[in-house]
């Protein structure tokens, strides 16, 4: 693996260890950027600094009649693992960019829409009448089903839709289940009856010669 790139020549690219590879095409992955063609000039709301509800909706429309939907880059975590603890540090890892400017916090997000729509599932509540279910809700992975619990769209199967989620994860990842095959247990049974007959039979023996004699 190649270190990063130190300069470029006419022909070539040289490496920061030294080494320097002919190229005849340098591709810069520097991501993309959002286009709308088919929008008015002045709906700009695609810059880096867009100011969209809940970054879905343009507010400066007449009437909400346009939603732009998978924009988001939801984050599974704050990044603070990642991130040096000097905050100058930290916001220097990050450019100005449409993609950062529209990057969430996937549970804090859904939450918070979630409360606006009064599907948030009540943990207290939970506790009390369903304390499995609130465990689970609380502890375990954060899936839609736990907003279909209650309010607007209500569904009876999210209850064991929650309750199963593990298992269904872990179900792919699992091999083929064999059948345990019958013979070897009945072959042990047969070998266990044999002993019992010459066991009894040479009791049997004994007991006659104790008699003879």
């Amino acid at each position: 693996m190649k270190p990063n790139v130190k300069e470029f020549t006419e022909t070539s690219a040289i490496f920061e260890d030294g080494t320097e590879e002919k190229v005849d095409t340098v591709l810069f992955a520097t991501g993309y950027t959002f286009s709308f063609p088919f929008l008015e000039d002045d709906l700009a709301i695609l810059d880096s600094q867009h100011s969209m509800y809940k970054f879905v909706f343009p507010p400066q429309l007449e009437k909400p009649t346009l939603a732009f939907i998978g924009l988001l880059q939801p984050c599974l975590s704050s990044n603070l693992t990642c991130c040096p603890c000097d905050p100058d540090k930290a916001q220097s890892m990050f450019v100005d960019s449409p993609r950062d400017a529209s990057r969430v916090y996937y549970i804090d997000y859904m939450d918070e829409i979630a409360s606006e729509l009064g599907v948030k599932p009540n943990l207290l509540s939970l506790f009390l009448w369903d304390a499995k279910l609130a465990r689970e809700v609380f502890y375990g992975p954060c899936t839609p089903y736990q907003y279909r619990l209650q309010g607007p769209g209500k569904w009876t199967g999210a209850r064991a839709a929650i309750l199963t989620q593990r298992a269904r994860i872990l179900k792919p990842l699992r091999t083929r289940v064999l059948q345990h095959s019958g013979s070897r247990s009945s072959g042990w049974l047969w070998v266990r009856s044999v002993c019992a007959v010459i066991f009894l039979s040479a009791s049997m023996v004994i007991i006659l010669q104790m008699i003879g004699h």
